[in-house]
């Protein structure tokens, strides 16, 4: 338990069960990259490939094909506001527009910061449905903090047990709808995942024989998890407050913190002198540059280090003993008052006994060093008394105020065409949770993230945050920069529009762009056509080498193409389909006549008519 060498992915933890697929997702999170999240679709699609190196490479046609298939099952919920500004290159990123809902909090002065996934799959052959929950304590980033993951399996049941779990789920339909409302299709898609984990048989881990939900926050109510009996506590926590800790730990003799340096110091030795240690992550455990992650404060670290190591702790629990046997939280709540009271936050309690899964099982002991004594060492504050806030520090905190405010207005784009080729586009971020009047005097640019700062402007605030742009239609998008500065400090974050009467075609042309070749659109059928292993080991080998007429024809006299095509007739009609689909956008985009071969024709065309008629019987 809390073993620092066992290490999991977290695209291994969404991979369905072997013969599944998914069949819906909501996922939430505090802080965004959306390349974090162009990675969930490849693992429910299984395209992704480890390196000699045990690195995952992510192949951009195999991605495509997943992020067609799988991006219209997820909903991802996250802070409004906390969306990192993505490289202008992205093209991919167009197929996540429906995908990304900004969420503000019941509390105004709340941040919503659960990092949990509602995961639902369905078996290939037979059509039954298994369920997965996963709870962690890392942000949807690129970020390589030290984190936890929990992850449960289970069946849908008949009867409602874990009624927070579909509540939790309405609820958050209800605060996407203050600046952006899900879609219908959508929203029922949400409720309908919680209403099966309300009534989910789930299968707990080894060690542990019960388990409590505890979304907190969602409802404006206040909540407490660390009700009953409590001997002494373990906090695995990087941000500290001393009303907490002191709450958590005040006349349990004997609990531990582990936190981070700068934590401690904030509140001074005098606030943590009753416990009976204080430590914090060893040198050799740690990179030489945290990153920040943004729960704390402001996230201006767009990239992840340089190397493989874990860099900084970012893990939340608490493991308690309480008689015979052992508690633990985990989840996305640290050790502060503003966790549990006003954030919207998400821990999971399990309960086994004391030697698997108390405290001492977490922790270990000097001597034997293991357990998390491997990577922590003790660590006094370097003071007495708790330290104020620096003037940089609220700024800081000014700063991400007014981010807040921003990402909690409701945006929306609407699209006019301006000449053949070229549209205006008139941004306007109405108040809804926020007051206008907090933007005031601030220095603010926006821009559409396909352009990249240097096309920032300074939007009009008179009673809404307005401006407008003349673009390409390439340049169309729902995803904006916006950048504020106070001092010498400024942050960049994306805000997601509504988009109205945009340029058909967009997705159209990217599936174009990418598919530029006939050797890359030759992978990509057999992607759709669910020969995996060809699809990836094609251009590896001699027969995919060029995107001549010569690599199309190889395809089909090494049966590459032909037979898979054959076989899908007989055995599964849909994917040809999905050809068909792929085959008309290109065309659509203009790239058909680039990408396919003159004799294309002859070999789809029966296929064509089939499908047209009753089809294999």
């Amino acid at each position: 338990m809390l073993e620092p060498d066992g290490r999991t992915l977290l695209l291994d933890a969404l991979r369905p069960p072997p013969g599944h697929m998914l069949d819906a997702a909501f996922g939430t999170t505090y802080s965004l990259d959306l390349l974090s999240l162009l990675t969930a679709p490849v693992a429910f699609a299984m395209f992704d490939r480890q390196r000699a190196d045990g690195s995952t490479a992510l192949d951009p046609i195999a991605m495509l094909q997943a992020l067609r298939e799988n991006s219209g099952r997820i909903t991802l919920f996250h802070q409004a506001g906390q969306v990192v500004v993505p490289p202008i290159d992205q093209r991919l990123i167009v197929y996540l527009e429906k995908a990304v809902y900004p969420v503000v909090p019941p509390k105004p002065d709340a941040i919503f910061h659960p990092k949990v996934w509602y995961l639902r799959y369905r078996d290939t052959e037979t059509g039954s449905t298994s369920l997965r929950f996963l709870c962690l304590s890392r942000n949807l980033t690129a970020d390589r903090s030290w984190d936890t993951i929990l992850r449960l399996d289970g069946v849908p049941g008949q009867e409602t047990i874990y009624p927070e779990m579909s509540a939790f789920a309405d609820a958050l339909i209800e605060m996407a709808d203050r600046t952006h409302p899900l879609p219908g299709e959508r929203s029922s898609a949400v409720q309908s995942l919680g209403a099966d984990f309300a009534k989910a048989r789930w299968t707990l881990p080894e060690g542990f024989n019960e388990i409590r939900f505890w979304p907190l926050g969602y409802d404006g109510q206040e909540r407490w998890p660390f009700d009953g009996r409590i001997d002494r506590l373990l906090i695995v926590s990087p941000f500290l407050s001393a009303r907490t800790v002191a709450a958590l730990t005040k006349k349990r003799r004997g609990s531990v913190v582990l936190s981070r340096p700068e934590s401690m110091d904030s509140l001074g030795a005098k606030a943590l002198a009753h416990l009976a240690e204080r430590l914090v992550l060893a040198a050799d455990a740690v990179g030489d540059s945290p990153e920040p992650d943004g729960d704390g404060g402001l996230q201006t670290a767009d990239n992840p280090p340089p190397t493989n190591r874990l860099v900084g702790l970012h893990a939340k629990t608490y493991v308690a003993d309480a008689g015979r046997f052992g508690r633990i939280w985990t989840g996305s709540a640290n050790a502060t008052d503003a966790a549990f009271h006003g954030n919207v936050e998400f821990l999971v309690e399990l309960t086994g006994r004391n030697r698997d899964c108390g405290l001492q099982a977490a922790i270990g002991d000097n001597a034997a060093r293991v357990g998390l004594r491997k990577i922590v060492e003790e660590y006094e504050p370097i003071g007495d008394d708790a330290i104020p806030p620096t003037e940089e520090e609220q700024l800081e905190r000014r700063l991400d105020e007014v981010r807040r405010a921003i990402g909690g207005l409701r945006f929306t784009a609407i699209c006019d065409p301006a000449s053949s080729d070229r549209w205006n586009v008139s941004l306007r971020g109405d108040p809804t949770v926020t007051k206008i009047g907090e933007l005031e005097g601030m220095e603010i640019l926006v821009w559409p993230a396909t352009l990249g700062q240097g096309a920032a402007i300074k939007p009009s605030i008179t009673g809404s945050l307005s401006t407008s742009f003349e673009l390409s239609e390439d340049g169309v998008t729902p995803f904006f920069g916006v950048s504020v500065a106070a001092g010498d400090l400024r942050i960049a974050f994306v805000v997601v529009a509504e988009l109205n009467g945009g340029p058909e075609g967009r997705v159209e042309r990217v599936l174009g762009q990418i598919l530029k070749d006939r050797a890359g659109l030759v992978r990509f059928l057999l992607l759709l056509l669910g020969n995996l292993d060809a699809a990836l080991d094609w251009n590896e080998g001699s027969g995919g080498t060029g995107a001549s007429a010569g690599a199309w024809a190889s395809a089909f006299a090494s049966d590459a193409l032909l037979e898979p095509l054959v076989r899908a007739y007989a055995r599964d009609p849909d994917r040809l389909r999905d050809v068909e689909r792929v085959l008309t956008e290109l065309n659509r985009s203009g790239a058909g006549s680039d990408v396919l071969p003159e004799r294309w024709e002859e070999i789809w065309q029966p296929i064509a008519e089939a499908l047209l008629g009753s089809g294999p019987q």
